[in-house]
């Protein structure tokens, strides 16, 4: 017997088992195209839990500098001491020598791309009594950032601007955006344009202000009805 005849009884000692076949090319495509779209979900999974992360750590780091920097700060729970509290500023009250740079932390916190931006509508009260607060701060507050998106201090009930330079053009931007106030803006998006207004706020001070006219502070109250406004025309403090 020769050798040919020795692997054709080989072959025919083992035949193929049946159900059994070879994978085509196209199924190991159609494989490895599956794989590739299960790795790519699992990086973006993974990418969003790091951005996550990093914004955990950003917003304890902006929250404590704001703090550091303000003369009074009150948390929005009375127990200090509990570690497991969320700490979340409820007020916040600045000396005159607090900077608009110095506000960068809280316009951070404010923005869209922020995964801990809710966090902020603990803060209900800002006072810059005294402060160097003139228009261009308002951005820190209230604007429209680069791709046409709002934002906006959501809790914010209580905004006192006391002996400042701010003028009737930044009590206007509560209710109005300004491209020339904010370059940087981009056009706000027409779907988004009615929820750029700051309609939270309950009461806002500008006494003595010299800058500051009564047809500037009727502007501010048609635009956002029963807001209240202390001023050197109506210096009284309902709630006091």
């Amino acid at each position: 017997m020769g050798v040919g005849d020795l692997l054709m009884n080989n072959d025919q000692s083992s035949p193929r088992q049946p159900g059994i076949r070879g994978a085509t090319l196209i199924e190991i495509m159609v494989a490895v195209t599956i794989m590739g779209i299960l790795a790519a979900m699992l990086l973006t999974v993974i990418g969003k839990q790091s951005g996550q992360a990093k914004d955990r750590t950003d917003y304890v780091a902006y929250r404590d500098a704001l703090m550091a920097l303000a003369k009074e700060c009150k948390w929005n729970y009375d127990e200090q001491t509990d570690p497991n509290m969320d700490r979340r500023i409820k007020e916040l009250i600045f000396a005159p020598d607090v900077r608009d740079d110095h506000l960068h932390y809280l316009w951070a916190m404010l923005q869209r791309q922020f995964h801990y931006r809710f966090k902020t509508t603990s803060l209900s009260k800002l006072s810059f009594n005294k402060c160097e607060f003139s228009d261009s701060w308002m951005t820190n507050i209230i604007g429209v950032d680069r791709v046409g998106f709002p934002y906006r201090t959501e809790g914010l009930r209580i905004l006192e601007l006391e002996y400042t330079p701010i003028t009737d053009r930044g009590l206007a931007f509560l209710y109005k955006h300004e491209k020339a106030m904010q370059p940087t803006a981009g056009k706000i998006q027409a779907e988004l344009a009615g929820q750029y207004a700051m309609t939270n706020l309950g009461k806002i001070s500008v006494y003595g202000c010299p800058n500051v006219t009564q047809a500037g502070i009727a502007e501010l109250k048609r635009n956002i009805p029963g807001i209240v406004v202390i001023s050197r025309w109506e210096p009284d403090d309902p709630d006091l």
